[in-house]
């Protein structure tokens, strides 16, 4: 969640672009080619002492699991090349390292029906094959060609984005803490010393998730200023002033980046008025450990930075589109005009 969150507030930045997806998942193919690499080095490496057979079908499942991977990414890249030449090349990378594979695993077979030096040494000479081929796959698929383009961020931009994900690790290694503390604690209940840590983990992810809820708020403060601004400029030059529906866009949030959250996350974007950070620190708050402690004093941050970047609408007679906050100023006006009335 906090990198939809980081990614789309950086993206909302002036001259920043977004990603351009392309036909390969890099993040995808790459961690399948670690992991087939990783598990034949753990097959070479393993004393014959110590290769028990658990551990072997797990390194062989792990194999495969990951060679799946590798030919669905590529199948489905194969599908959408309009290159022969491509297409061809695809399909022989993946039949290389599938051949390499099934002669490894077959290998592994006969070792584990007769355990021998001999076999042993069989099965680790398949090693260097699968690991090579799964590499040069990965090296073929991942070209400029086939990821498509990374984002522009500009260095405004990219500070945000670091700001939010280094209070999303902190969260992170919080509660990995927390989790191992309570475990800890069931074994030991009467050491002080695991209460203090596990109390420490507790204002850790506090903090955290608060420093994160004020990011938010900060840059959607900015975006709001930036908008009011841009907004009175533009009234200014068309002579509206005097027009009392003109003033609906001045406190409104920016709808590129209402529009970007609504593609993110259609469940939660239902309309274009929606502040898309005050539902990103809604979810934030939702899926904190401190949540229900935190919510009096989150909610109570949230009434009075409202006054300052909360929206202003009129009363739902003169526009039913808009809607009117309880306790804003402009709900005051519109009870004391409705009073007059």
């Amino acid at each position: 969640l906090c990198s939809h969150v980081s990614y789309i507030c950086a993206i909302s930045f002036k001259d920043c672009c977004q990603a351009i997806p392309g036909l390969v998942d890099r993040y995808s193919i790459s961690l399948a080619g670690l992991e087939i690499k990783l598990s034949c080095n753990r097959l070479k490496k393993t004393r014959v002492d110590d290769l028990s057979p658990q551990l072997i079908i797990d390194l062989c499942s792990n194999i495969s699991k990951h060679i799946s991977v590798l030919t669905n990414i590529c199948k489905s890249a194969d599908e959408k090349v309009r290159d022969e030449g491509t297409r061809d090349q695809f399909k022989l990378c993946v039949k290389s390292v599938t051949c390499a594979a099934g002669c490894l695993i077959a290998s592994i077979k006969t070792y584990k029906s007769h355990p021998s030096t001999r076999y042993h040494a069989r099965f680790i000479n398949f090693c260097d094959p699968v690991s090579t081929t799964a590499q040069a796959l990965v090296t073929f698929a991942t070209e400029e060609d086939f990821v498509g383009k990374e984002a522009v961020l500009s260095p405004e931009a990219r500070d945000v984005q670091k700001s939010i994900l280094a209070a999303c690790m902190s969260i992170v290694s919080a509660c990995i803490q927390l989790c191992r503390t309570v475990r800890e604690l069931s074994y030991d209940l009467m050491t002080s010393h695991h209460k203090d840590k596990l109390r420490m983990c507790m204002d850790n992810v506090d903090r955290s998730s608060v420093q994160i809820h004020e990011i938010l708020q900060r840059y959607h403060e900015s975006e709001q200023s930036s908008h009011l601004n841009s907004t009175h400029s533009s009234d200014k030059g068309s002579n509206c002033d005097n027009n009392p529906t003109s003033a609906k866009g001045n406190n409104s949030p920016p709808r590129h980046l209402a529009n970007l959250f609504r593609e993110e996350f259609p469940e939660h974007g239902k309309s274009p008025e929606s502040p898309p950070h005050e539902k990103f620190t809604q979810l934030l708050r939702e899926q904190s450990p401190l949540a229900s402690s935190n919510s009096g004093d989150l909610r109570q941050s949230e009434q009075n930075s409202g006054n300052v970047d909360g929206y202003s609408e009129r009363g739902t007679r003169d526009s039913p589109e808009e809607m009117t906050i309880p306790g804003s100023p402009s709900s005051e006006t519109s009870g004391h005009s409705a009073a007059s009335r």
